[in-house]
């Protein structure tokens, strides 16, 4: 399967933000999914073995690794995410929680912000094509997305330079 047609596929289902393996040296392709989709790439220190994976009953010898590889991630994860899906809170906001401890983000500020940045999450997902083979355009929206924050926070680094150029000037004149 070729990459637009893999980023296609997984489309289908929606945005992971975890990207597994069942082998410590990550093969490239996994990477380059990982790093498309932006997400967490999961792998085991050590190659998962042989016989563990003969215990998923699949033929396929490819399902079976990432049948593996999924259930490793899911492993990693599970009792954090059972904790977060107990919570009386919406599902964006489940969701979103297990989004940030998955990248590491803090759970005091998840929970704080997390209503926050469902409304941008909810924005963001407007910008995502229609069609799910129109993955071209979709990343040409991220692109210019990207672009866009890049100019952003050069205008902010801008006005924060000035700010402390400003507060230099009224620490001086204190001084004098």
């Amino acid at each position: 399967m070729g990459e637009e047609n893999a980023v296609s596929y997984i489309m289908q289902f929606g945005k992971p933000i975890i990207i597994a393996t069942d082998v410590s040296i990550v093969p490239h392709f996994v990477e380059k999914l990982s790093a498309i989709f932006n997400a967490k790439l999961v792998k085991p220190p050590k190659d998962i073995p042989v016989s563990r994976k003969e215990e998923i009953e699949l033929k396929d010898p490819h399902l079976r690794d990432a049948m593996a590889a999924a259930l490793y991630a899911y492993r990693h994860y599970e009792n954090v995410f059972r904790s977060i899906d107990s919570k009386l809170m919406s599902e964006e906001e489940k969701e979103l929680m297990k989004e940030n401890i998955v990248f590491g983000r803090k759970r005091k500020q998840s929970k704080v912000n997390s209503r926050k940045k469902v409304k941008k999450k909810r924005l963001r997902k407007t910008n995502k094509p229609k069609k799910v083979f129109d993955v071209k355009e979709y990343i040409a929206q991220l692109k210019e997305e990207i672009r866009e924050l890049r100019r952003e926070n050069a205008k902010l680094k801008s006005y924060l330079k000035a700010y402390e150029r400003l507060l230099i000037k009224k620490e001086k004149k204190a001084d004098a």
